[in-house]
């Protein structure tokens, strides 16, 4: 006999964030504004770009995700890629959410 469960979606709340997975956080944004890759070949990424990834791995085991959540944040302000996660974006708003929290706190 089958089932039929439906996954429990809850929603991150700023508490769920490490200060490293928020301190990684801070650290993209901050290098998503000195992105220079449109002064390199098509084939290649700015330094900028990828000390983010490099930042961007530290958020994906902090927040301990899946495999199918590559990458774990998405800007919703940035022109949407070849496909637009909606989990991914909102991540990315919870950890702007919680990075002006800790500013405030």
């Amino acid at each position: 006999m089958t089932t039929k469960r439906t996954p429990i979606k809850r929603p991150l709340r700023p508490r769920d964030f490490t200060p490293a997975s928020l301190g990684a956080f801070r650290k993209m944004r901050w290098l998503e504004r000195r992105c220079q890759c449109h002064l390199w070949k098509d084939d290649e990424i700015c330094p900028a770009c990828h000390r983010w990834w490099a930042a961007h791995s530290i958020l994906y085991d902090e927040l301990r995700c899946r495999p199918w959540e590559w990458p774990c944040v998405e800007n919703p302000d940035e022109p949407p890629g070849w496909k637009s996660d909606l989990e991914a974006q909102t991540r990315y708003v919870a950890l702007v959410a919680a990075l002006a929290a800790a500013k405030k706190a």
